[in-house]
């Protein structure tokens, strides 16, 4: 038989497990949390180069076609340049 102070000693000891395993879940979720930021941030960063990557091709790309109306020898090499940028062989 148990008395009063063990059960109580008991309930302040489970208590204390609960509040732990609540502060270490917290824990992980802020990590999680700052994480899950810095991925956004990083995807955002990813998609404006692309972005400014695909503006260059275009220019890139409009003025090798502009080439394919030269005189020969720029006239094929446009050509070929064009055909490796469009994934043509």
């Amino acid at each position: 038989m148990t008395d009063g102070n063990t059960q109580a000693i008991a309930k302040y000891l489970d208590e204390r497990d609960e509040w732990d395993a609540l502060q270490e879940v917290t824990v992980d979720l802020e990590q999680a949390e700052a994480r899950i930021e810095e991925l956004e941030e990083q995807r955002n960063f990813t998609q404006g180069l692309v972005l400014k990557l695909d503006a260059k091709l275009a220019k890139a790309v409009n003025f090798i076609e502009d080439l394919t109306g030269s005189e020969w020898p720029y006239n094929e090499q446009a050509k070929r340049t064009l055909a490796e940028l469009r994934g043509e062989q």
